[in-house]
């Protein structure tokens, strides 16, 4: 299962892009939303340690805590998730990608743009998983390791 972060303080926005990803992620995987409304509710969560997001959707201008503060966060502390960011403008292009951005995208949202960049994201973390390789009777099983929750061997 995928977690998908949604920053941003405009609802019908988040709204939008849910029923967008809704419509993407049900023919590709078992996936879920968090729902955030301002960039301090992304950095609580982040420090509350329950931020599970693999790829977060944040907005650059937003009232209380810009997305831009919180990629700088999320890097400088290592947080394992992949940004997108969404915004009306394209002043910083440039700089979100500092942040090891994955894409970034201009509202009014295009179907068509989402969808490409969450195949491709999809794509890369499926080539990208570090897996167990384990050999039971001559038969060789992938097991991601961010699956595994205890190992036993006899």
């Amino acid at each position: 299962m995928i977690t998908i972060g949604i920053c941003d303080d405009d609802e019908q926005f988040i709204e939008q892009l849910y029923k967008v990803l809704y419509d993407i992620m049900l023919p590709i995987c078992d996936w879920q939303a968090r729902i955030y409304h301002s960039g301090n509710e992304v950095l609580e969560a982040i420090t509350n340690n329950v931020f599970d997001c693999n790829l977060l959707f944040t907005d650059i201008f937003m009232e209380n805590g810009d997305g831009l503060s919180v990629a700088k966060y999320i890097c400088e502390n290592r947080i394992d998730t992949d940004l997108i960011f969404i915004s009306s403008s394209k002043d910083y292009v440039f700089e979100c990608y500092h942040y090891h951005t994955f894409a970034y995208l201009l509202k009014p949202l295009s179907i068509t743009d989402v969808g490409k960049e969450v195949t491709r994201y999809m794509q890369e973390i499926s080539i990208n998983t570090k897996c167990l390789n384990l050999s039971i009777s001559s038969t060789t099983y992938k097991v991601p390791i961010n699956t595994i929750l205890y190992i036993e061997s006899n």
